[in-house]
């Protein structure tokens, strides 16, 4: 089994660990943050939460989800849901960055280093993205990143009572 870890100039990707849990909940616990999540991800970000997390995603085979390392701390996280069947060689990618690491180029190196390693440690020929339609910024770093606007799906989402679209990214191997 292979794992992604991947140094940058500016920060790191790997494995969450214990002792994540003060800076997890620390960035985690946004409702700005939050917003441009599923709901999947709790909020508000609790320890045990954090706890939870941390657990799930260090037994799981192969590693899927990792932590984004800036200055010692973890302050967000990247991961791959890889399909199966007919999907078998289409992965998507999900990622967040707490607040205060905004409009620092974390996320476009992040993703661009990230989408490079689990396409070919993972033999994948598509990684997708979905964002809701509110979310500049993220489709700023995918569009940085080599990934192209594939879809505007309509009225899909529904996030804090209110209905908003959702944009398709992908990135097909070369």
């Amino acid at each position: 089994m292979t794992v992604i870890t991947t140094s940058l100039p500016t920060c790191t990707i790997r494995s969450w660990q214990a002792g994540d849990e003060p800076s997890l909940v620390r960035n985690a616990n946004n409702r700005r943050v939050w917003l441009n999540l599923l709901d999947t991800f709790p909020h508000p970000y609790t320890i045990d939460d954090a706890r939870s997390w941390i657990e799930s995603s260090s037994a799981a085979r192969p590693e899927v989800n990792f932590a984004i390392e800036f200055e010692g701390h973890a302050m967000g996280g990247i991961g791959v849901e890889l399909h199966s069947g007919v999907l078998a060689k289409t992965g998507s990618i999900g990622y967040w960055v707490g607040e205060p690491y905004w409009r620092k180029g974390i996320a476009t190196a992040v993703v661009r280093a990230f989408a490079h390693a689990v396409m070919e440690t993972h033999g994948l020929a598509r990684l997708e993205a979905r964002v809701f339609s509110w979310n500049d910024a993220s489709m700023r770093v995918l569009e940085k990143c080599a990934f192209h606007r594939e879809a505007l799906l309509e009225k899909r989402i529904v996030k804090d009572g209110m209905i908003l679209d959702e944009i398709v990214y992908a990135r097909t191997s070369r």
